[in-house]
């Protein structure tokens, strides 16, 4: 068999890589599949300017537990900007530039992040972080690729274990409750994919997407197919997209989920409020600096299940209070 003949720009991309093989690589550092990817670094130095110049100085070198950069990109013929996660013992940064070469960075303490959300939809994906400052709520987004989900999956994970102060447990992923079965494919999958490690599944509540309109022909989605979620430490709200503006079909095609975690140590008050079309849940969130309101909407028919989640949700928190 010959051997394969590789052309001269393959063959100079060989040579400058080759340092790279040779040398053992850090067990945190993952070097980005391409310049489009979000990739996962070792040390603040490796991070590019001008990120890394604006956050020199506000990390520690003992305390960093995750890094990781994502590369400017295009949504919507928009640019998104490039971003620095960082996540160190107890607080965590985000970073991102501007096309006039300056960078805003905020940063956090674990005992102010109010929330989590984290956004799928085919290659686009966003990281959201609520938390208060200043006596407010406020948040940061960051946006990426869901090649490298798992970069953000990770970071989510030692959010909601740094604003809860336990450690991230060793592997496993909680128990296999049977109440995975009821559950639609799609729900399960995501489920499954987004459970934070460790805890248990102890309850959940689902229901179809709501349409309302007197015709069929002038029906339309007034609220996506979602579920409640309640493990050990947090309350789960996962949902798909929602249906396209001015889209009239309940067979549109999604590929999307929205996964918004809140903890359970961060819970003031839940109430259930009825309404003409939709009832919510409205879920609010407090800490020292602060507190923001999340409303949940849900078909009148699932009232009583998620009254029952409720319950066993303010249960659970008064254990984490014990």
């Amino acid at each position: 068999m010959k051997a394969p003949v590789l052309s001269t720009t393959q063959a100079k991309r060989a040579i400058s890589v080759a340092p790279e093989r040779k040398s053992p690589a850090s067990e945190n550092y993952f070097p980005p599949l391409s310049g489009r990817f979000p990739s996962k670094l070792a040390s603040i130095e490796q991070v590019p300017e001008p990120l890394r110049s604006a956050v020199v100085g506000r990390t520690g070198r003992d305390n960093l537990r995750l890094i990781v950069f994502g590369p400017a990109g295009k949504r919507l013929g928009t640019r998104t900007p490039a971003t620095l996660l960082v996540v160190q013992d107890e607080d965590w940064l985000l970073a991102k530039d501007a096309e006039d070469g300056s960078v805003n960075v905020t940063r956090c303490d674990f005992a102010n992040t109010l929330l989590v959300e984290l956004t799928s939809i085919l290659l686009h994906g966003q990281l959201k972080i609520d938390f208060a400052a200043d006596g407010r709520a406020q948040f940061v987004t960051a946006e990426f690729n869901t090649v490298m989900e798992e970069y953000y999956r990770e970071a989510t994970q030692m959010l909601l274990d740094g604003a809860d102060d336990v450690p991230t447990p060793p592997g496993g992923a909680g128990n296999g409750s049977a109440l995975f079965e009821t559950l639609p494919m799609k729900l399960h999958n995501a489920l499954l994919q987004y459970r934070p490690l460790g805890q248990r599944l102890l309850e959940l509540v689902r229901w179809p997407a709501t349409f309302a309109g007197k015709y069929r022909w002038l029906r339309h989605e007034i609220a996506p197919e979602a579920m409640l979620a309640l493990t050990d430490r947090e309350l789960l709200f996962i949902s798909e997209e929602h249906a396209s503006e001015g889209s009239r079909s309940k067979q549109q095609t999604k590929y999307g989920k929205i996964v918004t975690y809140c903890p359970l140590s961060r819970l003031t008050d839940v109430r259930l409020n009825e309404y003409e079309l939709l009832d919510t849940l409205d879920v609010e969130l407090r800490v020292a600096q602060g507190s923001e309101k999340l409303k949940i909407s849900f078909p009148r028919e699932k009232k009583d299940d998620v009254a029952s989640l409720v319950t066993h949700s303010e249960k659970q928190r008064g254990l984490l209070h014990a």
